[in-house]
């Protein structure tokens, strides 16, 4: 049987990549729509 190791680690370190890219999207998004409430709060005060 074939050692496959390296392609354990390989595809395991693509998923941690790929997922830290998806979780900081999501973050850098709440902050976005967090900051677009706060603009829109303070144009509707105006």
């Amino acid at each position: 049987m074939p050692d496959t190791t390296s392609y354990l680690i390989l595809g395991l370190v693509a998923f941690t990549v790929i997922f830290g890219g998806f979780v900081l999207s999501l973050l850098m998004r709440f902050n976005n729509a967090r900051k677009d409430i706060t603009t829109l709060e303070t144009l509707a005060k105006d």
